[in-house]
């Protein structure tokens, strides 16, 4: 069987991936089921000052942490934080880890290909949202990839941080409502802040519920 791993970053979005995947998983799986995993816990605050871009300094205090999940002989690995896994993304490769990590734009190109969706809008941090790293590996694979507003990102930008201090009230209706604004794209959330506030809602297509039902899949 294969051991699955994750590395916890920061402890909402760490708490709310661990919840979904014993949630997925038993209704996979039923009865007392819940997912079995090993957590190596890093200190998010020695790596959150560097996000999102300074990459140098995001991997020096990540890559100790990589190479002792290596060490676990894990197989699967689930990071949960989707805005890293563009810093770390040469890094993987250049170490040659023997686990196969579970990313999130890999799990997304696939989802779409295979439901035949074209055209599409991320919502995320202003980071993702201004930036084209998701956005190209998009195109290259052939979906059309249309920006959100300066006035929706900067509106989704303040949303996401009221529900990281816990605010789950803010404007709950506004995800919605934007969906209901675009009838012509599928509405993509690439943070987790997002993730917590539509809890599952079906008319948004959730990279952290991508990544763990893939991470269930490869159990």
């Amino acid at each position: 069987m294969n051991k699955l791993g994750i590395l916890g970053l920061g402890s909402k979005s760490t708490t709310y991936y661990i919840e979904l995947l014993n949630l997925l998983y038993n209704n996979k799986y039923g009865g007392f089921n819940t997912c079995p995993f090993t957590m190596v816990n890093a200190n998010f605050k020695d790596i959150n000052p560097f996000l999102p871009n300074d990459f140098i300094n995001i991997n020096r205090n990540i890559l100790p942490y990589l190479r002792y999940i290596n060490s676990l002989e894990i197989s699967i690995l689930l990071i949960p934080n989707i805005t890293i896994h563009q810093a770390i993304d040469d890094l993987i490769n250049a170490e040659k880890f023997n686990f196969k990590l579970i990313h999130p734009v890999d799990v997304l190109i696939s989802h779409l290909k295979l439901n035949g969706i074209e055209n599409v809008v991320i919502l995320g941090t202003k980071y993702t949202m201004e930036g084209n790293y998701i956005q190209t590996k998009l195109c290259q694979n052939n979906i059309h990839v249309s920006k959100a507003s300066d006035e929706v990102i900067n509106e989704i930008e303040k949303i996401r941080i009221e529900i990281y201090n816990n605010n789950f009230e803010y404007k709950k209706k506004f995800l919605t409502e934007f969906v209901q604004s675009q009838p012509n794209l599928k509405v993509i959330l690439a943070c987790t802040e997002l993730s917590v506030l539509a809890n599952q809602n079906p008319l948004f297509i959730d990279m952290a519920t991508l990544q763990i039902q893939k991470a269930i899949e490869n159990l």
